[in-house]
C-alpha cells in the first residue's frame, strides 16, 4: 500500500518535471534559432522583434548611427583640411618661384644703374688712362669702406643688436677721416705717376 502511495504521487511529479524540461531546452533552442536567422552579419545592425519596440535599444542605435555620422564628417572635414593646406602650399611655391623670377628681372633691369657700372660710365668719358686708374682705385677704396660697414652691421644684428647698434656699428667700419681720404688720394697719384712722392 505504502508503494501504491508513491507511485501515485511521485510518478506524475516525475514526469512534470522531465516535460518541463525538455520543453524548456526546446524554446532555448528556438530562441537562438531566431536571434541566428534575425541578426545580420554585415555592418547593418538589426534587432530581433523582442527588441524592435525597445526604447533603450532604439536609443543604443540611433547614438551608433550618430557616432558613425560625426566620424564621417570628421573624415572629411580632415581630408578638406589637408586638401586645401596643400593648395596653400603649392600657391605659396608658385608665388615664391614668381617672387625670384620678378627679383632676378628686377636686378637685370636696374644693373645698368648699380654704382660700379654708373661709375664705369662717369670713367669712360675721362680722356685720360692715368687719371681714370687714379678714380678707379677711389671707387674700390670707397667700395672697402662700404663692404666693411655692411659686415659690421651684420655681425651686430646676428649678435641680437638694436637696428641703432646696427646703424651705429656700420658708421664706424665706413668712416673716413679727411686725413685718411687725402693719404690715399696722395698714394694713388703717386702710383699713377700724377704726383710725386714728397719725402719730407
Amino acid at each position: 500500500m505504502y508503494y501504491h502511495f508513491l507511485i501515485q504521487t511521485l510518478v506524475p511529479r516525475f514526469t512534470l518535471t522531465v516535460l518541463l524540461v525538455l520543453c524548456a531546452s526546446l524554446a532555448t533552442q528556438t530562441a537562438f534559432a531566431q536571434l541566428d536567422n534575425d541578426v545580420s552579419t554585415n555592418e547593418q545592425i538589426t534587432l530581433s522583434k523582442d527588441l524592435e519596440n525597445n526604447p533603450v535599444a532604439q536609443d543604443i542605435l540611433k547614438k551608433i548611427e550618430q557616432t558613425k555620422k560625426w566620424i564621417k564628417e570628421l573624415e572629411d572635414r580632415k581630408y578638406e583640411e589637408l586638401k586645401v593646406k596643400a593648395e596653400l602650399e603649392a600657391k605659396r611655391a608658385q608665388a615664391l618661384e614668381k617672387l625670384n623670377q620678378d627679383l632676378k628681372e628686377w636686378e637685370a633691369l636696374w644693373e645698368y644703374y648699380s654704382p660700379r657700372n654708373s661709375f664705369s660710365r662717369f670713367v669712360d668719358t675721362v680722356q685720360d688712362t692715368p687719371v681714370k686708374e687714379v678714380f678707379w682705385e677711389q671707387f674700390e677704396f670707397h667700395q672697402m669702406k662700404v663692404d666693411a660697414g655692411r659686415e659690421a652691421l651684420k655681425i651686430v644684428i646676428a649678435n641680437g643688436g638694436s637696428l641703432s647698434e646696427a646703424r651705429q656699428a656700420y658708421h664706424i667700419a665706413a668712416e673716413t677721416k679727411r686725413i685718411e681720404l687725402i693719404e690715399a688720394n696722395s698714394i694713388f697719384n703717386v702710383n699713377h705717376n700724377l704726383a710725386y712722392y714728397n719725402q719730407n
